[in-house]
């Protein structure tokens, strides 16, 4: 159930993110690029908000670092918060590639991707630091 929603919120975020603002402009800025670059972004929030949250599960007394989110947020408060985001980048990068810049705007992706990729390795070697061992620093 959870997958299928995590699935349909994935592909509205997408979808909105390309959609026109006036009904001059055309879709012929979102290409393939686009939207595969907007497809990874999407996914890394979503990988970045389940292995936080796995963490969580599995180590109580973890944190989340985004002090937007609070100190334990909901699975639904971080969808809202991380895929908005999303959406708003999405938008960017359109808007960007639609005044014709060249590069700029897999630019917004790139970041995107790289913040969250940070953060998913920061969750996953969580149990290597030796705070989480039960060794005194």
């Amino acid at each position: 159930m959870v997958t299928g929603m995590v699935l349909v919120l994935m592909f509205l975020v997408t979808l909105m993110s390309a959609i026109p603002l006036s009904g001059q402009e055309s879709l012929r800025h979102s290409n393939r690029d686009f939207w595969l670059l907007s497809a990874t972004a999407a996914g890394m929030v979503i990988a970045d908000i389940e292995v936080t949250k796995y963490k969580q599960q599995t180590m109580p007394g973890i944190r989340e670092m985004n002090s937007l989110l609070g100190p334990y947020p909901s699975r639904a408060r971080m969808y809202a918060m991380g895929l908005g985001a999303e959406v708003g980048l999405n938008l960017l990068a359109w808007r960007l590639k639609k005044q014709g810049h060249r590069r700029l705007w897999k630019a917004v992706f790139v970041a995107s991707i790289a913040v969250n990729a940070w953060c998913i390795q920061h969750n996953l070697r969580l149990r290597e630091h030796r705070a989480w061992q039960g060794v005194p620093r």
